[in-house]
């Protein structure tokens, strides 16, 4: 099992912490097939 997955509503606490910036670079994008992928976009 991988936890490289959050809620949408998690984004609420990122912007609470200070960040204005996050990026995905890694080789998982499709651990949740292509619905996975999709919802990310």
């Amino acid at each position: 099992m991988n936890m490289f997955q959050a809620p949408p509503e998690a984004i609420a606490g990122i912007t609470y912490a200070g960040f204005n910036v996050v990026s995905l670079a890694n080789n998982h994008i499709l651990d949740y097939h292509h619905e996975g992928m999709q919802e990310t976009m």
